[in-house]
């Protein structure tokens, strides 16, 4: 995998660079190119260098709350503290955490848990049963935001200790996700540490330090500078072999690359231009994919023609940004539906939409909408969605529709996301990560749905995702969430254009990464495998 841009063809670099420069020129002019500084830590490089390894991540999370936290950088920071009972790899195969075993009956309608034997908190205490039902009820409770992912039929699954190991989850009805809804991103809390907490609905969870059984404690945060982090002694796959760990905030994405070829940080994501350009032998490359689908929202409460939404989606060319942004087929692959190309359940039947500026033209004319004006959010801090905006502004304009880009802080965006009443924008650039079960989609489509940024739902999706949530015949259920991912797109609230991939460079002094397991959303899956080499020989190539 080492060398990844050597795949880049030369007629592909020569596309790359006219776009760039178009790209470059505009972005300039509105003045949003231009290096931040951040913080270089305050000991010498030699000795950070023995015992830390720093990751470069490019904000402040949104929230650190581990029970709701959505945005990557709070999940990232959540799974160094915490520990869920287990994960699903990138074929939906369960892997173990805190769990010794998870098992759902026959009648698909209880799932229980068996707990390690040998999980600890990171101040010594064991992970007990009782622990799990604490945080599982705290979740359960509406005010704290998680309580839609485990109701089944419009009713709360009940949770019961067995004993000291072992928990056990009855849904009120069979559920197909069943297993999905309840392992998956849900890190447990030591009820010792959190059981006075009056409040858990916030960003943060106020009056405790955070607790968990993950690979690391927290020891520092400032905000806007650095995390550092230091090993959890108590870890149940044994002490990481890295003792700290510095999570450095850069938002500049050259600043980050700069700092990534001086040695001043180990690792850092990249997107595909920093690759193109990135010229050192110390530098290894990690491609891997999230099943992440980026796509273009609309916010139906100020564009609510459905015309006029159609006539955009045949006016948007996914594939012409596509070569833009991530400048190589290695990169991506064009997505189409609410689900990633790459998921089992994944529908090829459906509408694509391709671009058709004949059709953009007539349902334009049908929609009566008269000189069509758009604006368009996007975080102003990324790079990449700087270069989308522009493209999409591009296309939009050969349709005679102005678009006002109108860049954001990711906090800001998402809060406007989150606000049923926003009228902030028509158009807004999005992504999620959300796992293979297609039941964890439905709060993005369904009426009342956590995540719905769109504002809009029928009673159609709902009929079809209550449906499969609750079916557990493989065939009829992959039936019915076909049914729903056409009948999403038949209403043009969303228009998908990516599954991209990552792109993890880390600095060839580190070893493990393979072991850490790169995973979507947070990264590395478990830090603690992570080692300082002393030489460079044996590492990726």
């Amino acid at each position: 995998m080492g060398e990844v841009a050597a795949v880049i063809s030369a007629t592909m670099r020569r596309f790359v660079m006219r776009k760039f420069l178009a790209v470059v020129s505009l972005v300039l002019t509105l003045g949003l190119i231009g290096a931040c500084s951040a913080r270089v830590n305050d000991s010498s490089q030699a000795n950070r260098r023995e015992d830390t390894f720093i990751y470069a991540i490019a904000g402040d999370p949104i929230s650190m709350n581990p029970l709701s936290t959505s945005d990557r950088w709070g999940l990232t920071v959540t799974n160094m503290i915490f520990s869920p009972l287990a994960r699903m790899d990138a074929e939906g195969n369960l892997e173990m955490e805190l769990a010794e075993s998870v098992d759902q009956s026959e009648d698909g309608k209880t799932v229980t848990v068996t707990l390690r034997p040998d999980a600890k908190f990171s101040d010594g205490k064991p992970v007990t049963a009782e622990d799990v039902v604490f945080t599982y009820e705290t979740m359960l409770d509406p005010a704290n935001g998680q309580a839609d992912k485990f109701m089944v039929g419009g009713k709360p699954i009940q949770i019961e200790q067995v004993d000291g190991r072992t928990v056990r989850f009855v849904a009120p009805q069979s559920s197909g996700a069943l297993v999905n809804n309840i392992v998956f991103e849900n890190y447990i809390l030591p009820k010792h540490v959190y059981q006075d907490v009056e409040d858990f609905s916030g960003n943060q969870i106020k009056g405790v330090d955070p607790v968990g059984s993950g690979p690391y404690q927290l020891v520092s945060y400032d905000q806007g500078q650095d995390f550092r982090f230091k090993a959890n002694p108590h870890y149940y796959k044994g002490k990481a072999n890295i003792d700290k760990v510095i999570f450095q905030i850069i938002k500049n994405a050259q600043t980050t690359k700069a700092a990534l070829l001086s040695g001043e940080i180990d690792a850092s994501l990249l997107e595909p231009l920093d690759v193109l350009a990135l010229d050192s032998d110390d530098i290894a490359l990690y491609p891997y994919s999230e099943g992440r689908v980026g796509y273009i929202g609309f916010n139906t409460n100020t564009i609510d023609n459905e015309d006029f939404r159609k006539a955009i989606f045949y006016a948007l060319d996914r594939e012409e940004i596509n070569q833009a942004a991530y400048f190589d087929e290695a990169y991506y692959s064009s997505a189409h539906s609410i689900l990633p190309p790459s998921n089992p359940y994944y529908y090829e039947e459906i509408d694509k939409y391709h671009t058709d500026l004949d059709k953009a033209k007539a349902y334009l004319d049908q929609s009566g909408v008269e000189d069509p004006l758009v604006r368009l959010a996007y975080n102003g801090e990324s790079q990449l969605e700087q270069t989308i905006v522009t493209m999409v502004q591009e296309q939009l304009g050969k349709l005679g529709i102005e678009t006002e880009l109108k860049p954001m802080d990711s906090a800001a965006l998402s809060a406007a996301n989150h606000d049923p009443e926003s009228t902030d924008y028509e158009l807004f650039i999005g992504g999620y990560i959300m796992g293979l079960d297609p039941s964890a989609y439905a709060p993005f489509y369904t009426s009342g749905g956590s995540k719905n940024y769109f504002k809009f739902s029928t009673p159609e999706a709902d009929r079809l995702f209550q449906a499969g949530e609750v079916e557990v015949d493989p065939d009829r259920r992959k039936e019915i969430y076909n049914q729903a991912q056409s009948e999403v797109m038949s209403n043009a609230i969303f228009y998908p254009y990516v599954d991209n991939k990552k792109i993890m460079a880390v600095n060839k002094r580190i070893g493990g990464v393979e072991e850490a397991n790169l995973v979507p959303i947070y990264q590395f899956g478990d830090a603690s495998q992570l080692e300082i080499q002393t030489t460079k020989e044996g590492s990726h190539d």
